[in-house]
């Protein structure tokens, strides 16, 4: 949000194969509800429904306006700021930029260019803390 550069980056984007190319500051991509530990932007995700929640954080138009915005999405709270979010529910997302990203992969970090993320169901055993709960949600994709 800082740097003016990156906040007016755009992206080509596609989700199962739906074009939702645009200009976003951040794009999530989780499987649960919790990253880096002390983190729960897409707080409906659940690592066992077949889906990927995908969140896309319009842009913003200045570093004050972003940090105002962040708080609410950082706590899982994207559902107070609905014009500034789009929440899909989807199995790949393709993300290609002319500049390298910075894709943060739970806490490590590394660029590129091009990113395809691909849900490969019951490809990995998840271990959840005591007492996780997720928000269960009806069968909409699209919020």
């Amino acid at each position: 949000m800082f740097n003016k550069k990156a906040r007016n980056q755009e992206y080509t984007i596609s989700i199962d194969g739906k074009d939702a190319s645009g200009t976003y500051v951040n794009i999530n991509i989780a499987n649960a509800p919790c990253c880096e530990g002390d983190k729960s932007e897409a707080i409906t995700a659940v690592p066992d429904d077949g889906f990927m929640d995908i969140l896309l954080f319009r842009k913003v138009k200045g570093a004050f306006e972003g940090l105002v915005k962040i708080v609410p999405y950082i706590t899982g709270h994207y559902d107070r700021l609905l014009a500034d979010f789009t929440l899909k529910r989807r199995k790949i997302i393709t993300i290609r930029s002319s500049n390298p990203l910075a894709i943060n992969m739970d806490g490590e970090v590394f660029y590129d260019a091009n990113l395809t993320v691909e849900l490969i169901p019951a490809a990995v055993n998840i271990v959840a803390p005591n007492n996780l709960s997720y928000c269960r949600r009806s069968a909409d994709l699209d919020v």
